[in-house]
């Protein structure tokens, strides 16, 4: 548990309670054909709790460009393995994780903010 006004546990429950379920499907990339093409291997995590933020025009992010309206970014716990390259399902879209933005306090990793572009 961190020592801060924010404790793990608080954002745990959080989470438990209000996030919405997705599916996390892990990729690895295991090996290459003789042309070059990469096979993967993947392993789905199903009923992952986060929290989805779909971007609207009002958004600071949209204003200033960093995002567009309708992106979505997504909150995990910071406990949850999720990489680069991994893919997320929602609302039966399959989304390709792009960028983990972790925050920490203390050492300790909450949260992950997760970005996607859609697959």
């Amino acid at each position: 548990m961190a020592n801060c006004l924010i404790e793990e546990n608080f954002i745990n429950q959080e989470l438990s309670s209000l996030g919405e379920s997705v599916t996390v499907r892990t990729v690895t990339k295991d090996s290459y054909s003789n042309w070059g093409d990469a096979t993967e291997s993947t392993s789905d995590t199903t009923d992952v709790k986060c929290f989805v933020e779909v971007m609207s025009q009002e958004a600071n992010e949209v204003e200033s460009g960093i995002f567009k309206e309708g992106d979505i970014r997504f909150w995990f716990l910071g406990s949850q393995s999720i990489s680069r390259g991994d893919r997320i399902q929602y609302d039966s879209k399959w989304y390709q994780v792009s960028n983990l933005l972790p925050t920490s306090i203390s050492g300790t990793t909450l949260v992950k903010e997760v970005r996607v572009s859609k697959i």
